[in-house]
């Protein structure tokens, strides 16, 4: 059995909504252990509206939904109205033509996986289990750290190149066309002549290899001149069954995975291998397994409110951008993280840059420093186990068996650290048929259903979120919560514990309204207004009430056809055209703000140019500033919590800079101080080595 079903033994929780978060939170905590009560007076954890008197009454941890009121009168609070005001739409629809949200509820999901992490770090860094911590979250918090890697690519890049800056300007991604179906198509950067082969392989024109061949760069095709390579390469899949296409290209040296349903997906020997399976709605989307247990060394917990994980110490040798991410995120919430800077990472190709570093791999690690060390070598792997022997965590996102031919292993970090957490993240997981297949983020949404939940309404083909790496930052939230949850399973055990996860089991997790065959709400969509866009959610039948007067022909959406929520979610497409007949009459920003004024969530589509420049989301601590050293600052998602002093209800955005190291920035700090550079130890009394600031 998963030992993260313990973990909340003799554990109560109030958490009454029904909304998305509190449905998935309540979820995890249960299955971890907890037990329902409806006497808030009783639970140790409250999750709840900000409006709910009864939260009060918690003495423990508090986390608070709270919903938006922006400065131009948007109410933003259902996973709509929070992915349009973060531009999320825009990377699903086509260029120029109709936005569209995304088939999960990624925002909800993302910040019920963080408000689990924030529960699990303050009880954990907190005295008395967290009593008093009291935090606000919401799935705009959440999915505004998620769009950090584009915040940051488009705040101040060096040329307007590269994926997190021009994907939402790109045609609609739905991989490559066969007969049948859909694949992916990857080649490596360094592995120009196998990618020559599989164009002879496909009969590419001579003319298309030839004008892309001297700067090959990874697969052309994908970043700026994906629009272009598609249709070249289509030609020949088009004679090819989707089986056939997936051989083709993996016979050649590439990667490539059919395009399938959740459903295919989880029927698949890959997904049973690793315990993902139709059945696993009664577990959680990582996995915990106890290395060994001895009785916990006595310490003293040093988390201090709004920075639960101070004292906790993170290794990270996280690549690309779910391997960094989640550190990043313990980081945020206090934890003293060390990014291991490898010889090579492949973040730092990913454009743009600023001042010749990828905007990616800033915002990836920021709150990190950063040492180089080669781990093929032995002075450097030696270096790397004295950082390990005082780590709580060390956290890698390498394939199965990387670590170990690194000299990593399990046994080899236990003798140096029998207390430590290893987290490991893969694309498959760490068994089955594909566990050592490559996998990248639009791999990952093409095999686990993603892109099928965004399928085109007109022909069912799947569309990819052109926000490459959004699948990689979505599995990070997961990685992170396994990480705070192997906290608590040490302080029970007092032993090693090593959590797992995939970016399979990441998906599938936030696919959780879709797999429980919830119901959409109807109208919740993205609508054409006199000159844009506007998302609308009517969360009940007195918000279709208020839409339903305001209109100048009523008469127009009060069909019988119309007459049930079931019914209007089955009449989407019908429904949203006799609104839009009326919508667009005025300006999306007059309905937006008589809609809101009636407590009808309601916010114009507003992109990320607009996001990282106004006011409010500044104020409101949705984008921050990254302080890099001799650049000037760029622009990131803000924090997914806001701490609050006691009871009060006013939020307290972070004071403290954000900032984010150059790679190998910290390189001195670690020659002069070894293993001393850690800042902070949490299982003993501070000492003035403990205390040191560099």
């Amino acid at each position: 059995m998963n030992p993260a079903s313990h973990v909340f033994d003799g554990t109560s929780v109030y958490i009454p909504g029904h909304d998305p978060v509190s449905r998935l939170v309540r979820q995890h905590l249960i299955r971890m252990g907890a037990t329902q009560t409806a006497d808030a007076a009783r639970a140790d954890i409250g999750v709840s509206n900000h409006d709910d008197t009864r939260l009060g009454d918690v003495d423990g941890v508090v986390c608070e939904l709270t919903p938006f009121e922006l400065d131009d009168g948007a109410l933003v609070c259902s996973e709509t109205t929070a992915q349009a005001a973060l531009d999320l739409a825009s990377f699903i629809g086509p260029v120029g033509g109709r936005p569209d949200r995304t088939g999960a509820d990624v925002a909800s999901s993302a910040a019920a996986f963080l408000a689990v992490t924030t529960i699990c770090a303050s009880r954990f860094g907190l005295p008395g289990s967290g009593a008093g911590t009291r935090f606000a979250t919401s799935p705009l918090r959440a999915l505004a750290l998620l769009k950090s890697l584009c915040f940051a690519a488009r705040s101040r890049p060096d040329a307007w190149v590269g994926s997190h800056v021009r994907s939402r300007d790109k045609q609609e991604d739905a991989g490559y066309a066969t007969a049948d179906g859909h694949v992916t198509l990857d080649f490596p950067g360094n592995d120009v002549a196998s990618w020559l082969r599989m164009c002879e392989a496909l009969g590419v024109p001579q003319v298309f290899v030839d004008a892309n061949a001297s700067d090959y760069v990874e697969t052309v095709g994908w970043g700026d001149r994906v629009d272009a390579a598609r249709p070249v390469y289509e030609l020949g899949l088009a004679a090819m069954s989707t089986p056939d296409a997936v051989r083709l290209i993996v016979a050649h040296g590439g990667s490539s995975v059919p395009f399938q349903t959740l459903d295919d997906c989880l029927q698949h020997p890959q997904a049973a291998a690793v315990g993902l399976d139709q059945s696993f709605i009664s577990g959680v989307p990582f996995d915990l397994e106890l290395l060994g247990g001895r009785r916990p060394e006595p310490g003293i917990n040093r988390g201090v409110p709004g920075s639960p994980l101070a004292g906790i110490r993170v290794l990270d040798l996280g690549i690309g951008g779910v391997g960094p991410f989640a550190p990043m995120i313990l980081g945020r919430l206090g934890a003293d993280v060390i990014k291991v800077e490898p010889p090579s990472d492949f973040a730092h190709a990913i454009g743009p840059w600023t001042n010749g570093v990828s905007t990616t791999y800033l915002a990836c690690n920021t709150a990190k420093r950063s040492v180089r060390l080669d781990l093929k070598r032995a002075s450097d792997r030696d270096a790397f186990f004295e950082l390990a022997a005082g780590a709580d965590v060390v956290n890698a996102n390498f394939r199965p068996g990387v670590l170990d031919r690194l000299g990593v292993t399990v046994d080899a970090l236990l003798a140096v650290n029998p207390q430590i957490v290893l987290a490991t993240t893969s694309g498959y997981g760490w068994a089955g048929p594909m566990r050592d297949q490559p996998c990248t983020d639009p791999h990952a949404q093409a095999f686990t259903g993603f892109a099928a939940l965004n399928a085109r309404p007109e022909s069912g083909d799947p569309r990819r979120c052109r926000y490459i790496g959004f699948v990689d930052v979505v599995t990070s939230t997961v990685v992170a919560e396994g990480v705070c949850v192997a906290l608590l399973a040490r302080n029970a055990t007092g032993g090693a514990v090593h959590t797992r996860t995939s970016m399979m089991h990441a998906v599938c997790e936030a696919a959780q309204t879709v797999r429980d065959g919830t119901p959409p709400l109807a109208p919740d969509d993205i609508f054409r207004a006199a000159d844009g866009w506007f998302a609308l959610t009517c969360r009940d039948e007195r918000d279709w009430q208020v839409v339903v007067d305001s209109l100048d022909d009523p008469s127009a959406v009060t069909d019988d056809a119309f007459a049930s929520s079931d019914q209007r979610h089955r009449n989407r497409d019908a429904l949203r055209s006799a609104l839009e007949e009326q919508f667009v009459r005025k300006a999306a920003l007059g309905w937006v703000r008589d809609f809101a004024r009636h407590g009808v969530a309601a916010v114009r589509l507003v992109d990320d140019d607009e996001a990282i420049a106004r006011i409010d989301y500044r104020r409101e601590g949705l984008v921050r500033e990254l302080e890099v050293a001799s650049m000037a600052p760029i622009l990131v998602g803000g924090d997914h919590a806001l701490f609050r002093d006691g009871s009060t209800a006013s939020n307290h955005l972070p004071t403290t800079p954000l900032a984010a190291p150059l790679p190998g920035e910290h390189d001195e700090t670690h020659r002069a101080l070894g293993a001393r550079m850690w800042r902070t130890s949490p299982t003993a009394r501070p000492t003035d080595d403990d205390d040191r600031s560099t």
